[in-house]
């Protein structure tokens, strides 16, 4: 998995100047674009990559709740 910094590096080293201006501003709109659609967890539950999009303060009670249902599994 690559970041957002790390795609837009190589996306403007391809241009001839990739300090100029304009590649700059299509640098930043690009690493916007990222994180706005690729770093949330939404998109992957839409997706279905993911059964759940749990909060952090919910993380222990799911955990919980979890391996209470495991507790009596053979295999």
């Amino acid at each position: 998995v690559i970041g957002a910094e790390g795609a837009a590096q190589r996306i403007v080293k391809r241009f001839p100047d990739p300090t100029a201006p304009e590649v700059q501003k299509i640098r930043a709109d690009f690493i916007e674009g990222y994180n706005r659609n690729m770093v949330t967890p939404w998109i992957a539950a839409e997706r279905g990559y993911i059964d759940a999009v749990i909060q952090p303060h919910e993380t222990r009670l799911l955990l919980r709740k979890s391996m209470k249902l495991l507790r009596d599994k053979q295999r």
